[in-house]
Protein backbone atom coordinates (compact mmCIF):
# COMPACT_ATOMS: atom_id res chain seq x y z
CA UNK A 1 0.00 0.00 0.00
CA UNK A 2 1.38 3.43 -0.90
CA UNK A 3 1.62 6.27 1.55
CA UNK A 4 -0.67 9.04 0.24
CA UNK A 5 1.56 11.75 1.73
CA UNK A 6 4.47 10.63 -0.45
CA UNK A 7 2.58 10.27 -3.73
CA UNK A 8 3.77 12.52 -6.52
CA UNK A 9 1.30 14.72 -8.32
CA UNK A 10 1.86 15.93 -11.85
CA UNK A 11 0.65 19.01 -13.66
CA UNK A 12 -2.94 19.85 -12.85
CA UNK A 13 -2.55 18.88 -9.19
CA UNK A 14 -5.82 19.64 -7.42
CA UNK A 15 -4.05 20.09 -4.10
CA UNK A 16 -1.51 22.46 -5.67
CA UNK A 17 -4.29 24.44 -7.31
CA UNK A 18 -6.14 24.79 -4.01
CA UNK A 19 -2.96 26.00 -2.26
CA UNK A 20 -2.28 28.50 -5.05
CA UNK A 21 -5.86 29.79 -5.04
CA UNK A 22 -5.81 30.16 -1.25
CA UNK A 23 -2.56 32.12 -1.45
CA UNK A 24 -3.96 34.44 -4.11
CA UNK A 25 -7.14 35.00 -2.09
CA UNK A 26 -5.04 35.78 1.01
CA UNK A 27 -2.93 38.36 -0.87
CA UNK A 28 -6.05 39.99 -2.31
CA UNK A 29 -7.72 40.10 1.11
CA UNK A 30 -4.62 41.70 2.65
CA UNK A 31 -4.48 44.33 -0.10
CA UNK A 32 -1.07 43.15 -1.27
CA UNK A 33 -2.00 43.05 -4.96
CA UNK A 34 -2.37 46.80 -5.34
CA UNK A 35 0.95 47.36 -3.56
CA UNK A 36 2.72 44.83 -5.78
CA UNK A 37 1.20 46.38 -8.91
CA UNK A 38 2.34 49.84 -7.83
CA UNK A 39 5.91 48.59 -7.20
CA UNK A 40 5.95 46.81 -10.56
CA UNK A 41 4.77 49.93 -12.38
CA UNK A 42 7.42 52.03 -10.67
CA UNK A 43 10.12 49.50 -11.59
CA UNK A 44 9.07 49.37 -15.25
CA UNK A 45 8.92 53.16 -15.45
CA UNK A 46 12.22 53.57 -13.57
CA UNK A 47 15.87 52.93 -14.43
CA UNK A 48 15.27 49.15 -14.64
CA UNK A 49 12.50 49.59 -17.19
CA UNK A 50 14.37 48.58 -20.34
CA UNK A 51 15.97 45.56 -18.66
CA UNK A 52 12.60 44.39 -17.32
CA UNK A 53 10.85 44.92 -20.66
CA UNK A 54 13.62 43.06 -22.51
CA UNK A 55 13.41 40.17 -20.04
CA UNK A 56 9.63 39.99 -20.44
CA UNK A 57 9.96 39.86 -24.23
CA UNK A 58 12.62 37.16 -24.00
CA UNK A 59 10.41 34.95 -21.83
CA UNK A 60 7.56 35.30 -24.33
CA UNK A 61 9.82 33.73 -26.96
CA UNK A 62 10.34 30.59 -24.90
CA UNK A 63 13.48 28.53 -24.60
CA UNK A 64 15.73 27.93 -27.63
CA UNK A 65 14.67 24.27 -27.61
CA UNK A 66 10.99 25.25 -27.65
CA UNK A 67 11.62 27.77 -30.43
CA UNK A 68 13.21 25.03 -32.59
CA UNK A 69 10.33 22.69 -31.84
CA UNK A 70 7.83 25.40 -32.82
CA UNK A 71 9.74 26.17 -36.03
CA UNK A 72 9.71 22.48 -37.02
CA UNK A 73 5.97 22.23 -36.31
CA UNK A 74 5.24 25.33 -38.39
CA UNK A 75 7.41 24.10 -41.27
CA UNK A 76 5.69 20.69 -41.17
CA UNK A 77 2.26 22.34 -41.18
CA UNK A 78 3.27 24.52 -44.14
CA UNK A 79 4.62 21.50 -46.03
CA UNK A 80 1.40 19.60 -45.42
CA UNK A 81 -0.67 22.54 -46.69
CA UNK A 82 -2.16 23.25 -43.28
CA UNK A 83 -0.90 26.87 -43.25
CA UNK A 84 -0.87 29.45 -46.00
CA UNK A 85 2.63 30.11 -47.32
CA UNK A 86 3.81 33.71 -47.20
Amino acid sequence: MTDKKNQLEGEGSYRGTRRYDAGVREKIDKGEVADAAKRAKEAVEGPQGKELTDAAEKTKQGSPAQQKKDERAIKRAENEGMLPTP
